[in-house]
Parts: C-alpha cells; sequence; structure tokens
C-alpha cells in the first residue's frame, strides 16, 4: 500500500487477502479521500509486480439518525440513514443485528436500507464499504410483535372531521411516530393509552377522501390503519363519514310532562341510523326508529322517533322551591359523542292536579 508493506494471506488458489494499514501511516499528511496503489509480491518484497491496483481511503461515515429507528418483525421497512461523508460503494450495505442487506446510496448524507425478516427486538446497526468490514454506527433498530387492530369507537362522525376515536388493538406500541390514516390521510395520534388502546382524531372528510373538496355533501367509508414508524401502517377497520344532522321540528309538539318518558318524533335533515338523542344533560338514548320522511310540506328529509325522558325531581327546583315547568333543549348525534348545538327548545311542565 504506497510504499507501506504489510502481509498477504493465502485464502485459496485465487485470492488473497491483506488487512489495510491505516492512510496515515501511508502518508502522515494525506487527508480522505485518497487512492493509494497497491502491489504485490511473493519474494519477501524483494520484488512486486507491475501491475499497479488502486485502494481507496474514503472518510468514516458519520449516522447521525435512523429514520425510522423501528421496524416490523417480518422486514420490509425502509429506514433512511441521515449523516454525512457518504460514499457509494458496489458493496455498500446494513447489518442489523446478525442480519445484512444491501443499502442503497442517495447523497453523501442519506442512504437507505429495507430491513430484513428479523427477530423481536433490538438489533444494532452496522455498515460496510466493502461487504466484508462493518462498522458499529452507534445506531439500533428496534422490531416489533405482530399488531392487530380489532375495533375503534364510535365507528362514524360528521364530514367537518374532529371526532375523537379510540382504536382497540393489540401489541400498540407507543412512538413518537405514531400515526393514524383514514383513507388517504395519515395525522398524528392523538394519544396512546396503552398496548391496547390509542386515540385518533378524525380528519375532515373531504381530506381522508383525497382531497376533493366537496364540503357538507362528503360522506362514506374509509380505511383506519395505524404505523407506528410512519411507513409501515396496518388494520383494516371502517370509518364512517355522515352529514351533519338537523332537527327541524318536534311532533306532535316540543313539549311533554315531567314525570313520565314520553315518545315524540324528531323532523330533521342528515338523521341516518343509528340516531342517539339527549334532553339537557340527561341520559343519552338510541332513537327507536330512524326513517325517510316523504313529506312534501317540511323542508326534512328524514325522522327519528325518541323517548323524551321524565325530567329528575331535584331538576325541577329553582330556589328549593317547585316550579310549573321547566325549559330545557334536546340534541342529536351520529355517533353519542358529537352532539348538535342547536338547542332546540323542550319544555317539561308540571302535569295538571
Amino acid at each position: 500500500f504506497g510504499t507501506v508493506e504489510v502481509v498477504a494471506y493465502v485464502a485459496n488458489s485465487t485470492t488473497l487477502w491483506c488487512l489495510a494499514p491505516p492512510l496515515a501511516e501511508i502518508d502522515l499528511g494525506a487527508l480522505a479521500p485518497a487512492d493509494v496503489h497497491v502491489q504485490l509480491s511473493f519474494d519477501l518484497g524483494n520484488s512486486y509486480s507491475p501491475i499497479l491496483a488502486a485502494f481507496s481511503y474514503v472518510e468514516d461515515f458519520v449516522v447521525d439518525a435512523l429514520s425510522p429507528d423501528m421496524a416490523v418483525s417480518g422486514g420490509g421497512t425502509l429506514i433512511l440513514i441521515i449523516g454525512s461523508k457518504f460514499t457509494d460503494s458496489p458493496a455498500l450495505g446494513c447489518k442489523f443485528g446478525n442480519e445484512t442487506a444491501p443499502a442503497t446510496f442517495i447523497s453523501s448524507q442519506v442512504m437507505q436500507c429495507t430491513t430484513p425478516p428479523l427477530m423481536v427486538g433490538v438489533h444494532p446497526f452496522k455498515m460496510t464499504l466493502d461487504g466484508v468490514e462493518y462498522f458499529d454506527t452507534g445506531k439500533s433498530v428496534t422490531t416489533l410483535p405482530p399488531s392487530t387492530l380489532l375495533s375503534l369507537y364510535p365507528t362514524r362522525g360528521y364530514f367537518s372531521g374532529g371526532t375523537e376515536i379510540l382504536v382497540n388493538g393489540t401489541n400498540l406500541v407507543n412512538s413518537v411516530l405514531l400515526q393514524c390514516q383514514f383513507g388517504q390521510a395519515p395525522l398524528a395520534a392523538k394519544d396512546w393509552f396503552d398496548s391496547e388502546h390509542v386515540q385518533c382524531t378524525a380528519p375532515p372528510c373531504d381530506v381522508a377522501m383525497g382531497g376533493q373538496s366537496r364540503g357538507q355533501e362528503c360522506e362514506g367509508t374509509v380505511q383506519v390503519m395505524l404505523s407506528f414508524n410512519g411507513l409501515d401502517f396496518f388494520g383494516n377497520l371502517t370509518y364512517e363519514y355522515v352529514r351533519r344532522q338537523r332537527i327541524v321540528d318536534v311532533l306532535p309538539f316540543p313539549a311533554g310532562r315531567w314525570d313520565e318518558p314520553m315518545n315524540v318524533t324528531l323532523l330533521g335533515t342528515g338523521l341516518s341510523p343509528p340516531v342517539y338523542c339527549r334532553w339537557l344533560d340527561l341520559e343519552v338514548t338510541p332513537a327507536l326508529e330512524v326513517g325517510i320522511s316523504t313529506d312534501p310540506s317540511t323542508p326534512a328529509d328524514s325522522y327519528a322517533i325518541c323517548t323524551a325522558p321524565a325530567l329528575p325531581e331535584e331538576r325541577r327546583l329553582v330556589g328549593g322551591v317547585e316550579t310549573d315547568g321547566r325549559l330545557g333543549y334536546l340534541e342529536v348525534s351520529a355517533n353519542s359523542i358529537d352532539f348538535t348545538s342547536d338547542r332546540t327548545q323542550w319544555f317539561f311542565y308540571s302535569p295538571p292536579a
């Protein structure tokens, strides 16, 4: 190597191997990248082959980060290696623990590797320039056990988005890259509670459906998935976007005795099963029946039959004195969580003596 002699070892009849000396030993003032000539001697250095081969010294790779640094155990996760002083080479490669994979040079600051199948656990990450010598980067990749999504609640919400969804599954990992995807819209998860529960916020329907602006007319179902690394998504749950619900009228009238429940018909728009009803802040109850309204004399396109509750005795008092009635309000919801805020009036009245 230049003027420095090292011992060569015979591997077989066609292969020798040598341990390359440090560049500074060849030329104290040399800086990588640098090429040196390599010659062979078969008589203890008395003579050398006339053919000059070139051996290249490059700067030591600096690996600052892996993105992501988590992968699925089955393999196939694309890992970006971010750093500096990277050099391309035909034998460029990565090693995850004991498993190797080819690397792709992108620039002097970015390379990428795709993980092979790995055991669940933490795998030290190494790199090689020549496919033989691997150096430790000080980084590692964590492979995760198989995860599944079982259910979500609620399963539907309004087209405007914003509904908080609780996703139930198994082996759900807490990660800074934890993401939920609704249709074509990936977004950061709102919260990780434990290995079985993650909270997501549904994006607007237009975004989940691909960005075409349809406003309040946007409705339909999308696939819901999770990812721990922002790349590998899994799951096949379904979330439904529905129109905003409105109450147009209450039949037979928006009032009832406060001492007993009664069934009323709510005429409205956008009412599709299931519909949930709530008077004041009392118990939420599902509608008994939901259907299409065909009455041309009203702007309503749908109806729901709900049971108006009795008003608790303590709510009938004003200043400790029972009154003749109390004005309240009622709202409806498509998922028992997101209620309308129209405050449709309802009067609880004292029954006649």
